[in-house]
């Protein structure tokens, strides 16, 4: 399956990547995604995710997939993923906290709420 991983700002650059870059996996959760790119780029994108290099995703730190939040769905970061999802990545730092919608970032197919 193949999972689009949209980074931003610092994720971006411990992923020493472009904007949008894909990843195939065979995990089918946000959890196992995330830690094959931990596994992948190693300790820069850990610090960047977890708190203390551990398995807890920092709060601070925005994930979308397909431009919702994964504290809103159901099974959370272990919800499942679909071929083509797009998992978005923001750190706290240009996170906006008051609208996690999918708004200018070309992440969902869905229009623009007003």
């Amino acid at each position: 399956m193949k999972i689009k991983v949209k980074a931003f700002y610092s994720i971006r650059d411990a992923l020493e990547a472009e904007s949008i870059i894909e990843v195939e996996v065979d995990a089918i959760t946000i959890r196992g995604v995330i830690r094959k790119l931990a596994d992948q780029y190693g300790k820069k994108f850990q610090k960047e995710l977890y708190i203390n290099y551990g398995d807890e995703i920092n709060p601070r730190v925005r994930i979308l997939v397909n431009g919702q939040h994964y504290n809103s769905m159901p099974h959370k970061l272990d919800s499942q993923l679909k071929d083509d999802d797009i998992l978005a990545i923001f750190p706290y730092a240009h996170a906006d906290t008051k609208n996690d919608s999918a708004l200018d970032l070309n992440l969902s197919t869905h229009e623009p709420q007003k």
